[in-house]
């Protein structure tokens, strides 16, 4: 009788346990870094969160459509837009890399921009190794390094890779300055770099005076998309 009411004792010591456990579980899932599949596209994104889906559209050569409708802008990346010389490749690239795949997205700092999409690094298996696809685009040589502050927590290896495919004239680099004339010099904003006639290098309070393209590239600088250096 001793032993049967030692029991009882003990199953609610059990149930408070295994609740417990489960609490923890679901703590721990929320917090930074946690990984959660992408289901509703209202619920809030956290810094540096890891979410997987899959990719359902390619918008272009730097932005994804997931399975649950959310919109995501690759950090630290800038692709041609359309009808600019080498967007279709860029595309076309995006589109082997993660159309109807199933991707991991690590948010930034800043989760998301001013048009609600959000910002990730995104990787993907390929040949059995994780390929952070931002990467990719740039190494490949259809896609410029573009830094927006404060997501900026992979720009060295961003920037080398750049430096790699300017180097090795893959792409959009083994075009001869894509047509453009050469400038004496360009000015640079913080994100941008412009012809001097250009009306957005008069905005600039302080610009940065380069003595030539590759100098804004070697920054993390991108060409600006009025005036197009």
């Amino acid at each position: 009788m001793q032993h049967q009411s030692s029991r009882r004792r003990a199953r609610p010591a059990r149930v408070i346990l295994t609740l417990f456990t489960l609490s923890l579980v679901v703590v721990l899932s929320r917090t930074n870094g946690g990984c959660r599949t992408a289901r509703n596209p209202s619920t809030p994104i956290e810094p540096r969160e890891s979410i997987t889906a899959r990719v359902t559209r390619v918008i272009d050569g730097d932005s994804i459509v997931l399975d649950d409708g959310s919109k995501v802008r690759y950090i630290g990346i800038d692709t041609p837009e359309k009808g600019e010389p080498f967007s279709s490749e860029a595309t076309r690239n995006n589109e082997e890399l993660v159309e109807g795949k199933t991707v991991r997205l690590v948010t930034g700092k800043d989760p998301k921009d001013q048009y609600g999409r959000i910002l990730a690094y995104v990787y993907v298996e390929a040949h059995g190794d994780e390929v952070l696809v931002n990467k990719a685009q740039i190494r490949d040589g259809f896609a410029t390094y573009y830094e927006v502050s404060p997501n900026i927590s992979r720009r060295e290896e961003l920037l080398h890779a750049q430096v790699e495919a300017r180097d090795d004239h893959r792409g959009m680099w083994g075009q001869p300055n894509q047509g453009r004339a050469s400038e004496d010099y360009y000015l640079a904003s913080s994100r941008r770099f412009h012809r001097p006639s250009c009306k957005s290098a008069s905005s600039i309070r302080r610009p940065k005076r380069l003595t030539n393209r590759g100098d804004g590239f070697d920054q993390g600088l991108s060409p600006c998309r009025t005036c197009k250096p």
